[in-house]
């Protein structure tokens, strides 16, 4: 196969190329009549140059300077940029390496692409895997297995089999099927499902949320429902419907649900909020507990100071000094000094020095401290009512 070249500045009108086509620093090149180049060999940009047309070639390189391809740009094999490549229409290859700025005006299908500086597609992005080091921007879906991105990256939603990998703010703004996803600062998505996500600052959705692990280190908010098996969050869940996490919630502030929290454990440092909340396991709460509904647990614990509004019901529950409590429903309470409370309905009953109890029923034990004062009479029973939730 020969050589065909185009020198420096010129402009060319080629019929179909037989073997490399070489184009100088300047040049600018087309097909007969307006129509795509075609390239049988290697097409070489020496510099920043023009195809005012679309290209279809074997491989392209361009050493140095901007490339700019007026339609779509078809390789079979490898493309390499030093600098920066610019695509009007679709873009198709088997491996992408560009080691500035990549810009794609339609559909991209690569097997890799390695961007060194930014990414942006208009259309969809089909790839095995794809790695930016400063940003990427996806108005269509991906279709891709890994997503490796150093800045920030924005996709339209779509499909990662793999993982999404960003060191800043990670953005789907459509639904997204994804495996994992790790990012630096923010996650935002809108409407997802997924196996684990890990963010160091914010996570928020838009819709419902699937995903089996969830650790963020600030704020999680799911403007919608919520399901998984465990979360840990270092501040603060907003969900504004059902959040259930089958195995676990751990948060360090408030927990804001606005439907019903349902799992096995929850330990909440702060504050939880909530409808209502049914637990298989043990409920951990270091503020107060906000329900209209009611919070049943296995085990449920409050600390010291706690402010509970709605019944509690459990196997055994704890309660600090100096609480404020409404009805209570269990096997055994055991109650700190100070501590203030409604109706109570247990088998064993252990108060603290001070506490004021509105009403006492029990079956077996009543243990009281100095100074307790009860609104009415404390009543044993044989069997008590049956629990509410």
């Amino acid at each position: 196969m020969g050589e065909t070249r185009v020198g420096r500045g010129g402009v060319a009108e080629l019929g179909a190329v037989q073997g490399d086509l070489v184009v100088e620093y300047g040049a600018r090149v087309r097909g007969v009549g307006g129509a795509a180049l075609e390239v049988s060999g290697k097409a070489v940009f020496e510099g920043s140059a023009e195809v005012e047309a679309g290209l279809r070639c074997g491989s392209l390189e361009s050493e140095d300077g901007m490339l700019r391809v007026g339609g779509d740009l078809d390789v079979v094999g490898s493309v390499e940029v030093e600098e920066a490549l610019y695509v009007k229409g679709s873009m198709k290859a088997q491996k992408v390496d560009v080691g500035g700025k990549l810009s794609v005006g339609g559909r991209m299908e690569v097997g890799t692409a390695d961007v060194g500086g930014s990414l942006e597609v208009e259309g969809d992005l089909k790839a095995e895997s794809v790695e930016s080091g400063g940003t990427l921007d996806v108005s269509g879906k991906v279709e891709v297995a890994d997503l490796d991105v150093g800045g920030r990256a924005v996709v339209g939603g779509g499909k990662v089999t793999g993982t999404v990998d960003v060191g800043g703010t990670f953005s789907s703004l459509g639904p997204l099927s994804f495996d994992s996803i790790d990012a630096g600062g923010i996650v935002e998505l809108t409407g997802a499902e997924g196996r684990s996500i890990d963010v160091g600052g914010k996570l928020s959705c838009i819709g419902d949320l699937r995903c089996d692990e969830v650790e963020v280190g600030g704020l999680m908010e799911v403007d919608g429902s919520f399901a998984g098996k465990s979360v840990e969050v270092g501040g603060t869940v907003r969900v504004s419907r059902d959040l259930a996490a089958a195995v676990s919630l751990e948060v360090g502030g408030l927990a804001e649900v606005g439907g019903i929290l349902s799992g096995a454990d929850a330990e909440v440092g702060g504050s939880l909020r909530v409808v209502k909340a049914l637990l298989s396991g043990r409920a951990e709460v270091g503020g107060s507990v906000q329900s209209s509904q009611g919070l049943k647990a296995e085990e449920v614990e409050l600390g010291d100071s706690a402010r509970c509004s709605g019944p509690l019901v459990g196997k055994r529950i704890r309660v600090g000094d100096l609480s404020r409590l409404d009805d209570v429903y269990c096997s055994v309470l055991e109650v700190g000094d100070g501590t203030r409370l409604g109706n109570v309905f247990a088998e064993t009953v252990r108060v603290g020095d001070g506490c004021l109890l509105a009403a006492v029923t029990y079956t077996k034990d009543l243990e009281q401290g100095d100074g307790v004062r009860f609104g009415a009479p404390p009543k044993k029973v044989d069997a008590l009512p049956a629990f509410p939730l």
